[in-house]
């Protein structure tokens, strides 16, 4: 028997077109926007999401709306749970509300601005935003948000302020991989 999961697997991975990453040409990213997330990480996450069982997931930096969708399918999987996104590229966030994903609320707005007013008692945070709001996101994150919640933060390879910050919070842990995935929970 087939788990029904594999449905919205199926089409949370239903992309324009896949291209190597820049980084590393082992890993693939969706051709949807030129900065999306790995597809392998795309996988991770939908995992993520459905062994966790979030009640509110905070996206900060939804792009186009290829990893909000993938934590919405994964939530349909569940049977519970919001996502809470936003982007302060009005062209991303018009682009992710067009994807027409129940659970889903996408606004314009610094991801700091999300996080502090909509959702600091998140479950999961998927930390994908500029480098800049990544650092104040991690920084009040360690000192507000919600105890036991998991922080997957993006591109951590890529960017190493924000891997030194994502070290401050306790229980981490750096995935490799071209971009790189921290791990960390409150």
């Amino acid at each position: 028997m087939i788990h029904p999961s594999v449905e919205q697997f199926k089409q949370a991975m239903d992309f324009k077109g896949l291209a190597p990453c820049p980084q590393d040409g082992r890993w693939e990213i969706p051709t949807d926007s030129d900065i999306c997330t790995e597809v392998e990480t795309l996988q991770l996450l939908f995992g993520f999401v459905r062994a966790l069982r979030p009640k509110v997931v905070v996206e900060t930096g939804c792009n186009v709306g290829c990893a909000s969708e993938v934590i919405c399918a994964a939530l349909q999987a569940n049977g519970d749970g919001l996502l809470w996104t936003c982007d302060v590229e009005p062209n991303f966030v018009d682009a992710t509300q067009r994807r027409h994903m129940p659970r889903c609320f996408a606004s314009l707005q610094e991801g700091l601005q999300l996080v502090k007013r909509a959702c600091a008692n998140a479950d999961l945070y998927w930390i994908d935003s500029s480098d800049s709001s990544r650092m104040a996101e991690l920084h009040w994150l360690r000192e507000h948000g919600k105890k036991g919640a998991v922080v997957l933060t993006h591109d951590t390879n890529l960017i190493g302020h924000v891997t030194e910050v994502h070290r401050t919070l306790p229980n981490w842990v750096l995935l490799p991989g071209p971009r790189g995935l921290g791990i960390a929970t409150l």
